[in-house]
């Protein structure tokens, strides 16, 4: 049978690049979220796959200073030393 889209022929080959887009920014608002900058990769993660963090951000809010002052009061009152 013969595919039909509403967007046409162009709109299904734009498809994967734009669901990509999409999970990107839901990945970079939600590390902006937890006050993890997305466009820094750690050493002991690999970001967003294969290199996200080499392109840019985004996320759809500021990165958030509130996660990092909820672990510093939680593991200040545990006594633990890992964040």
């Amino acid at each position: 049978g013969v595919a039909r889209s509403p967007v046409g022929v162009y709109g299904l080959l734009a498809l994967p690049f734009c669901t990509l887009a999409m999970e990107k920014s839901i990945y970079d608002t939600v590390q902006a979220w937890q006050g993890i900058n997305p466009n820094v990769r750690p050493k002991d993660r690999g970001g967003f796959p294969s290199g996200g963090a080499n392109l840019p951000s985004f996320s759809l809010i500021p990165i958030q200073n509130r996660h990092r002052e909820l672990v510093k009061r939680f593991t200040s009152q545990t006594g633990s030393t890992t964040s």
